[in-house]
């Protein structure tokens, strides 16, 4: 049986307009975060990189990507890595 893991998530928004606030609280919602952190991409835009803990049993990245996905604002959703924790 697979133990925890911990992914770091990248999260894109819809456009520069968008609060990313707003959508950091939504992740928060759907999620074990670890660490919430914004990577400027280009022209204004920022890209939320969150690292959360994965639990296999419950779907794994796939869930997770799901989720994330359907929060408001969000254009896209990408697992930059995975880890297992201990």
């Amino acid at each position: 049986m697979p133990g925890p893991s911990v992914a770091v998530v990248k999260i894109m928004p819809d456009s520069v307009d968008t609060d990313l606030g707003k959508i950091e609280a939504q992740i928060k919602n759907v999620s074990q975060v670890q660490k919430i952190e914004r990577k400027p991409i280009a022209f204004g835009l920022n890209a939320i990189l969150a690292t959360i803990l994965v639990d296999e049993a419950k779907g794994g990245t796939d869930a997770l990507e799901e989720k994330l996905g359907a929060i408001k604002g969000v254009s896209e959703v990408t697992i930059e890595r995975v880890s297992l924790v201990g």
